[in-house]
């Protein structure tokens, strides 16, 4: 690693001035190397748990960004892994600092964690559409807005919130190495019901969190679908003034 071709070049530059006095001589190829090791840009590492999640399609934005809004994307193949309750809750704790009208912070996560009772009542609110590939799902996650301010006046952005709120948690879910997939596709009614949700709170949508899994996982109809989305242009939804409708 960087660490240890720094202190190999360190410890190498000193034996080779004190052992060849021909060396001493050369100090700018010495000081060059040295330098060029200390530039060097760290490289990004990934263990085998949390390999990246760039894929071969090519996602070129047309103006420069960080490159975590380019490689988010919503895979759908899972390994079936467990997740440890440590490593969602810090994916709650990324959407914790996540932007808020009036700081009303109206979003709420209910989760369940694979093999738990709490994972089967939320896989059993999904769309059936999403039940063959959410299976492999290391944690379900359902994400609920509150409706009203603290003093009990009705909120009036609290789905953007909370939709904010959702982009910070995949954001940190994706930095992980982690499969994000948001979903619209689940029953709202049903999970009022099985996870007793009181009235006052609104059912906004259905996230499944897991570990990347291969592509044959996935039933056969959705492997062409597993492949990161362009999106539009800046020029289609970013405009000068007066809005120009598309």
């Amino acid at each position: 690693n960087r660490l240890f071709s720094l202190k190999f070049g360190q410890i190498w530059l000193i034996w080779a001035i004190f052992r060849f006095p021909f060396a001493r001589k050369l100090p700018w190829f010495f000081r060059l190397l040295w330098g060029l090791q200390k530039s060097a840009p760290p490289r990004r590492r990934f263990s085998a748990r949390y390999p990246p999640q760039e894929t071969q399609m090519s996602r070129t934005p047309d103006h420069s960004i960080d490159e975590q809004f380019v490689n988010r994307w919503s895979p759908r193949a899972m390994s079936g892994e467990p997740i440890a309750e440590a490593e969602l809750l810090r994916l709650f704790e990324a959407a914790r600092w996540a932007p808020s009208c009036a700081n009303n912070q109206p979003w709420r996560f209910i989760y369940g964690l694979a093999q738990t009772p709490y994972f089967t009542e939320l896989f059993n609110v999904l769309a059936d559409g999403n039940k063959p590939w959410c299976k492999n799902a290391g944690a379900l996650v359902l994400l609920v807005s509150r409706d009203t301010f603290d003093n009990g006046k009705p909120a009036v952005a609290q789905s953007l919130d909370s939709g904010a709120a959702w982009m910070s948690f995949a954001l940190q879910a994706c930095k992980q190495g982690l499969v994000v997939h948001g979903m619209k596709g689940f029953d709202p009614e049903r999970a009022r019901v099985d996870l007793q949700i009181p009235a006052g709170y609104t059912c906004e949508m259905m996230i499944a969190v897991g570990h990347p899994g291969p592509l044959e996982v996935l039933p056969e109809p959705y492997r062409p679908r597993e492949v990161p989305s362009d999106r539009h242009p800046v020029s289609s939804f970013a405009f000068a003034g007066r809005l120009i409708p598309r």
